[in-house]
């Protein structure tokens, strides 16, 4: 499975892009990015989540996911994240690939 996974946004308005690949992760966080995005129904999430409100100060994602021949994008503004979807957000942004 790979996730290229870009953040952009926060007060500074700084785009982070990153690629990480669970054939090059400790079997422990390889098996915590799957399960995440199963927990997630990642594949099954609409394209765009997007934010309809004021413009804040708040991140954007994007989401590339490649696995087992599928793969999916979504972008989403974080206070709209779907509830399933916040731990891998959150996994994502602090993992060290």
């Amino acid at each position: 499975m790979r996730a290229t996974f870009e953040t952009t946004g926060g007060l500074g308005g700084l785009t982070m892009t990153k690629t990480i690949d669970s054939d090059k992760l400790p079997i422990e966080q390889a098996n915590r990015l799957h399960q995440l995005v199963d927990a997630s129904n990642f594949f099954n999430l609409p394209i765009a989540i997007p934010y309809r409100g004021p413009m804040r100060d708040f991140f954007h994602y994007k989401l590339i996911v490649e696995s087992e021949g599928k793969i999916h994008t979504i972008e989403v503004d974080e206070p709209v994240a779907p509830s399933e979807l916040k731990p891998l957000l959150q996994w994502l942004r602090t993992c060290k690939p």
